[in-house]
């Protein structure tokens, strides 16, 4: 039902780590092996701490989680799935706007798509000139500012203004 790619997204957002993935047909994910955080209180030398122990645990493609070897719910560790899907599909059609700074010092504001501002840090990230340093410096520059609002975006969710320029 859901892709690689938003279970993924959906773990990493909620700080689970990824063990297996099994697939359905095409490129679905049938079910997925992970690990969540758990905060244990032990006594270490007769002090009482607080430790993160890892717990295995597994989900289905609807994001529904389950003890590893049972069939036991796990719900408090469910994927949202859902929301990470919808929120992708808004933002492909919207535009951003991010606040940037020319070579004389103004600032300016900008309006571009994400599929616009991958296409930009694509091409960035693999230009090389060689004959102009100071080009590409400020191409250099121009990309770690972009890419740094890029993940400020994909890590937030959400395509809102941004304050400033600087990563």
């Amino acid at each position: 039902m859901y892709s690689t790619r938003i279970f993924e997204l959906a773990m990493s957002i909620c700080s689970y780590k990824l063990d297996q993935v099994f697939y359905g047909e095409g490129s679905t994910v049938r079910q997925v092996y992970g690990q969540v955080p758990v905060l244990q209180k032990v006594t270490i030398f007769g002090e009482r701490q607080i430790v993160t122990k890892w717990k295995s645990l597994r989900w289905n493609d609807a994001g529904q989680c389950f003890s590893r070897y049972s069939s036991k719910r796990q719900r408090n560790y469910d994927l949202p799935l859902r929301s990470i899907e919808e929120q992708q599909n808004m933002s492909k059609g919207m535009r951003l706007m991010y606040l940037d700074v020319d070579s004389r010092g103004l600032f300016s504001i900008n309006d571009i798509s994400i599929n616009e501002l991958e296409s930009l840090l694509r091409i960035l990230q693999n230009f090389h000139n060689p004959d102009a340093a100071a080009q590409e410096c400020l191409s250099h520059e121009l990309f770690k500012r972009l890419h740094s609002q890029y993940n400020q975006l994909q890590h937030n969710g959400q395509s809102e203004q941004i304050s400033n320029g600087k990563p």
